[in-house]
């Protein structure tokens, strides 16, 4: 038959392009928020830190100025507990070098009274 058919697959999200390399169809580079999304592929998984180049991602909460007074911020707070508390401490205890990667901004960090 002789078909070219193209070697890349074109997927909408981590869950579906993870799934694609735990099942052996290929590699990929993503972020530690995608890998955290699948811990059940984890075991079929090997994430490797690149040695080179760096990729970041920001998060801001962002409201209109005069408005929701402390909200925005400790919205922002609490977001980050979750990322650190539940999102990502799977992950950085089962790969300790992603814990490297990750920086948490100091002035949004408040009390667990919030």
């Amino acid at each position: 038959m002789k078909l070219k058919l193209p070697n890349l697959i074109d997927v909408e999200s981590s869950h579906q392009q993870l799934g694609l390399v735990a099942a052996g169809l290929g590699w990929t580079i993503t972020t530690p928020v995608c890998l955290a999304a699948v811990p059940e592929l984890h075991d079929r998984l090997r994430p490797e830190p690149m040695t080179r180049g760096r990729f970041a991602r920001q998060v801001q909460i962002v409201a209109r100025a005069g408005e929701l007074g402390d909200i925005p911020r400790l919205t922002a707070s609490v977001c980050q507990r979750v990322l650190r508390e539940k999102t990502f401490a799977g992950v950085t205890q089962e790969y300790p070098w992603i814990e490297e990667q990750l920086r948490w901004p100091s002035a949004s960090v408040i009390n667990d009274e919030a």
